[in-house]
């Protein structure tokens, strides 16, 4: 008798356990953020574009109002480098968001997957929203700004 309450009780504190654990996981999930939704078309538009012969012209649409503007020839090689992608590692097969993490409220931290036919490459993405592209005290329609873009084909890191 004394074993079977003590099941019982173990029974029913896993279920309470289990009740709260589910209930935990969906206050947890993520709510979509108006932000960063806006953010992943942006940036899909420039993997799609790159992935053509424009990228001279994505580099230019994705970096509107950046500092990385100013920075002409580390733009340049990118620029270069990623016209380069389907030459070496085959044609564009689609872009996958990996992951977008918000830090704090004005920053985004955003990582994508390129996959080419042969291999698939890592695109990194840094938004900051820039305070100084306000218009007589209203905000600018996007004044979220790239501060940093790089991609790579270091795929194991993602295991990390």
């Amino acid at each position: 008798m004394l074993r079977s309450c003590i099941v019982m009780a173990l029974l029913g504190l896993a279920t309470v356990t289990c009740s709260l654990s589910f209930a935990a996981a969906q206050d947890s999930e993520d709510v979509a953020d108006p932000v960063v939704i806006k953010l992943d078309q942006r940036v899909l538009r420039f993997l799609d574009a790159v992935s053509t012969t424009e990228a001279d012209d994505a580099f230019d649409n994705l970096l509107v109002g950046s500092p990385l503007l100013k920075q002409t020839d580390a733009l340049e090689s990118l620029t270069k480098t990623s016209s380069d992608v389907t030459t070496r590692y085959g044609a564009y097969r689609g872009s996958e968001q990996l992951s977008a993490k918000r830090v704090g409220k004005d920053l985004v931290l955003m990582k994508y997957l390129f996959k080419c036919e042969q291999f698939p490459l890592v695109w990194y993405f840094v938004f900051y929203r820039d305070f100084s592209r306000q218009n007589n005290g209203n905000a600018i329609d996007d004044p979220w700004i790239v501060i940093s873009v790089r991609f790579d084909t270091q795929v194991e890191l993602l295991f990390d």
